[in-house]
């Protein structure tokens, strides 16, 4: 918890004399002349409004005491910072090798990825592949390649003796002399072993008559060649192999050893199977006899004379017959014997267990089908039901004309009537920053559409304060954003840069950043001109380092900037120049202090924000405090420009449904960076404290972090505002992230293939590692299976295995028409329902009740693309899992000296700010 108290103030002469014990201790004081008395006795405009006469002293700090170095200066304080800055990077270019125990061990996801990939180090470079990290990147996505396929498959090495299928994976088999048994799994999985274990001297015996028997009670060896078969093998072997009968298991131990195995089933067959021309099969009790293999007997062996017709198809007259009749009642010892040599496998029929099975299979399509109904119902309801997603607005605000509620505080000059502005809002009014993070490929109309849509919000401008973070690449960006606004507090060309920390490109460097600050002026419907404070910060490359790459920066740095600043403010921590600066145009164009502002709205610049947005999603926040982020409906402009933009339509849709299914659990796993909203702090009403959400400092560090050694760090942070709303979730599980359907913007959707392709990688490897991230979550809503949990886990799953269910999936199509008896229909059916169901239910729902015959042209269009969306662009995801421009981290590896950014207390800045100008007033 955090008090929620006001910025200092400046010091008096009175109270000035005692103010180094009050700072702590750490500095010593000088009085000021008589002359500078009037001057340092004004307050700030916060302070009057929130102390209540009771205002902190502080000293000017002209000479000061080290604490670390322990001694006492006599110098000005300014020469003195120099100097122990200098004796500090003059100590850390020195550098103290650390000791053992303080070095940070490899992670236990490191120590795996390179146990599995011992063997590359030294074949990597021969592909080009060199550098510490860029092989250790290729090393994870491997591991994370084993773990997907591993996911994928099944590992089945199985046998078959006698049409029984047993699984021989792990079993040791004994060892034997002359004979290698390393590789038994490989050699022996997927044959049939019914030669190499055959049923000898029991009930083939007096039938089956040796020339040369093994012994004198008549026994033989062997009836058949001890050979391996191919499952379904119809060519007759060499019956002179295997003289030796070396791979005939004969003895009593050895055929124990098939109890040993795990019996998987049986082999079934079908009549047709069974009554094929290419066959010499006949039936038996329901088991299934190759008579073909009466050919491949030994020369040693006599058959009887009842079998020598049935071993050739042409004259077997019980060839795909069913015999039991026949044996039963005339020879029941010879259907033993074929039983014992000759068996396959079973006739296919309808078992006991099949009929369980089908009825939970038909269960289970019951529950599925129910469950998407279900989720869908209670989707579509949660645009009139849910108190938390409408915005309370009063009947009279609906019922007026808003661009006259929007003209009669258009002027943030004029005295702000809170009484007035709540007859209209039932809910009290936040001050929110309107954040647009900008890229440097932005133009004049993008830019106009979404800010003249942000201007025209309904919500009172004395509320709200545009900004607008972009990025200087040589590019008439800036012209652009300084050309849309007026009334600068200062001008343009006045204005100073200043120097800050960036965290582009994953590492530490120095940007310039200039600060223009005045008014956005947009025109209302009845003609009206109303002014909306807005603030553009713009980036540049430091003066020494003009390199045109580094200047193109991403909208993490943007955000980290806005949320340090804001850190520094509401814990009234030492600040830059540029905060300082920042925080004296907000209260000049804003009239309030920045710790005012408790939300912030971000947007892109393609984004067309509908006007009552606002409204709503500031009214969530207003009626739940424990709302930390909310989310709108996205809805795309160009949804006929290309095929590109009309595949992208109806998965907007159902990416929206689950968002809305999740906003049920209060846990929206991604709020999407191009229309969301953060809550920055919630003041308690019971005691007046605030808890920090968006500028908690473990969010800030762990979201600014710049040293990305692993392949997860670097998909984690390649989805930025996946990874900003995984660490809100993380460190406030028992708060909400919400959807609210009322809240709608319009964006422009990529219409080429390789934009679609480069945000379809970001989406999906993001996805994935914030997933897991999410996992590891303890005390996410829910219980066991009925848990949010274990959402996430079915979507991880689901995204993993895609490519394998879609090849599964067609791979039932083609069977279903080459073989259409032997297909599994009711397996294709259930596949078919699983993957289209989703988007049929949902089509079917918003035809029922908003009879929109379009979104089933664009179902249709989804559906198409499939193979795209479900293999093509998943495999190609997963196998760039380490595509990264690792050079820009490893090859300029240059010292950051953080002592070049001075960084002062906001009453130090103001104290010299305002001497300054004392001293500029005097001289003119």
């Amino acid at each position: 918890m955090y008090k929620n108290k006001p910025l200092p103030a400046l010091p008096s002469e009175a109270n000035r004399q005692n103010s180094a014990i009050i700072r702590n201790q750490s500095r010593v004081g000088t009085t000021s002349t008589q002359e500078d008395s009037s001057f340092f006795d004004e307050r700030t405009e916060h302070a009057n409004a929130n102390n209540d006469g009771q205002f902190k002293t502080f000293d000017h700090p002209q000479y000061a005491k080290d604490e670390v170095l322990d001694i006492e200066v006599n110098v000005p304080h300014d020469e003195w910072m120099h100097m122990r800055n200098m004796i500090r990077r003059t100590e850390k270019a020195e550098g103290k090798k650390k000791k053992w125990y303080q070095c940070q061990f490899p992670s236990a996801w490191i120590i795996f990825s390179r146990s599995i990939t011992c063997w590359t180090p030294l074949i990597l470079p021969l592909f080009e592949i060199r550098g510490k990290l860029v092989q250790q990147a290729w090393r994870e996505k491997f591991a994370l390649f084993t773990i997907i396929i591993t996911i994928c498959t099944i590992d089945k090495m199985q046998i078959s003796i006698l049409g029984r299928v047993y699984n021989i994976k792990g079993f040791p088999h004994p060892t034997f002399a002359g004979i290698n048994f390393s590789n038994f799994e490989r050699t022996a999985g997927g044959n049939d072993l019914t030669f190499m274990f055959q049923q000898v001297n029991l009930h083939c015996k007096g039938l089956f008559i040796p020339i040369q028997p093994a012994d004198s009670s008549g026994n033989v060896y062997n009836y058949f060649p001890c050979i391996l078969l191919s499952i379904n093998d119809h060519i007759a072997p060499n019956s002179s192999l295997n003289p030796e009968k070396s791979g005939c298991h004969g003895s009593t131990f050895a055929k124990k050893a098939i109890s040993v195995l795990k019996f998987s089933g049986d082999i079934y067959y079908n009549w047709d199977d069974v009554r094929s021309p290419d066959r010499n099969y006949i039936v038996y009790n329901g088991q299934v006899f190759d008579m073909d293999r009466l050919q491949w007997i030994v020369p040693n062996i006599r058959l009887p004379d009842i079998l020598k017709p049935m071993m050739i198809k042409s004259t077997n007259m019980f060839h795909g017959q069913d015999m039991t009749f026949f044996l039963q009642k005339n020879n029941i010892q010879l259907a033993k014997c074929m039983e014992e040599i000759l068996r396959i496998g079973v006739i296919d029929t309808i078992s006991i267990g099949c009929v369980i099975s089908n009825a939970v299979s038909s269960v289970t399509l019951t529950i599925i089908v129910g469950s998407f109904r279900k989720e869908s119902d209670v989707e579509e309801k949660l645009n009139e039901s849910s108190k938390n997603h409408q915005p309370p607005l009063n009947d009279e605000y609906n019922n007026k004309n808003r661009e006259g509620l929007s003209s009669s505080i258009s002027s943030v000059n004029q005295s702000i009537n809170t009484d007035f502005l709540k007859q209209y809002f039932d809910f009290s009014l936040k001050y929110t920053i309107l954040l647009v993070a900008a890229e440097h490929s932005d133009n004049m109309h993008d830019l106009r559409t979404t800010l003249d849509s942000l201007a025209r919000t309904d919500y009172p401008t004395s509320h709200k304060l545009m900004m607008c973070i972009v990025d200087d690449n040589k590019m008439p960006t800036t012209n652009v954003y300084v050309s849309v606004m007026s009334d600068f507090i200062t001008s343009p060309d006045e204005v100073v840069s200043h120097t800050c920390v960036s965290f582009a490109n994953n590492k530490k460097e120095f940007k310039m950043i200039k600060i223009y600050a005045g008014y956005y002026k947009y025109r209302s419907l009845d003609g009206k001109v109303h002014n909306v404070p807005m603030i553009t910060m713009v980036k540049y490359a430091s003066e020494e380092k003009k390199d045109p790459a580094s200047e193109i920066f991403n909208k993490r740095d943007s955000k980290i900037i806005l949320m340090n600043f804001l850190k520094h403010v509401m814990f009234n921590e030492k600040m830059n120049s540029l905060e300082y600066e920042l925080f004296t145009v907000i209260r000049t164009i804003c009239k309030v202090t920045p710790d005012y502002f408790e939300l912030v709205l971000m947007v892109d610049v393609n984004t067309k924000v509908y006007p009552d947005s606002l409204a709503h999603m500031i009214a969530c926040m207003s009626h739940d405090d424990k709302i930390t982020g909310i989310c709108g409906e996205i809805e795309i402009f160009n949804k006929s420009d290309t095929w590109v933009t009309m595949i992208q339509v109806f998965e907007y849709y159902i990416t929206h449904l689950q968002r809305a299914f999740e906003s049920i659990f209060g846990c929206v796993t991604c709020l999407p960076s191009c229309f969301c909203m953060y809550r920055i702090k919630v003041t308690r009403s019971s005691d007046g404290n605030w808890i920090p959400i968006l500028i908690n400092p473990t969010i800030i560090e762990q979201y600014s972090e710049n040293i990305l050694d692993t392949v997860h760090k670097k998909n984690l942070h390649l989805g930025e505002n996946h990874y900003l709303t995984t660490l809100l979730l993380q460190m406030f599980p028992k708060r909400k992230t919400v959807f609210v359907p009322k809240a709608v913007c319009v964006i422009v959707a990529s219409n080429t293939f390789y934009a679609f392709l480069s945000e379809s990688l970001r989406s999906i490897n993001s996805t994935i590692h914030n997933l897991l991230e999410l996992l590891l979550i303890p005390n996410l809503c829910g219980t066991f299976c009925f848990s949010m949990k274990f959402a996430i886990f079915l979507r991880l799953v689901n995204i993993v295995v895609l490519p394998t269910t879609t090849i599964f999936f067609f791979y039932l199509i083609i069977i279903s028409s080459v073989d259409p008896y032997n297909a599994s229909f009711f397996t294709l059916f259930f596949r078919t329902l699983v993957l289209v169901l989703p988007a049929i239910l949902i089509f079917l729902i918003t035809f029922i009740s908003r009879r929109e015959i379009t979104n089933f042209i664009w179902m249709i269009i989804y559906l198409l693309s499939m193979p795209l969306r479900s293999f093509i662009i998943p495999i190609y995801a997963f196998w760039h899992f380490d595509n990264f421009s690792w050079e820009e981290s490893i090859t300029k590896k240059e010292n950051f000296d953080s002592s070049r950014i001075i960084t002062k207390q906001w009453v130090d800045w103001e104290y010299e700010n305002r001497l300054k100008r004392r001293r500029q007033y005097s001289i003119s």
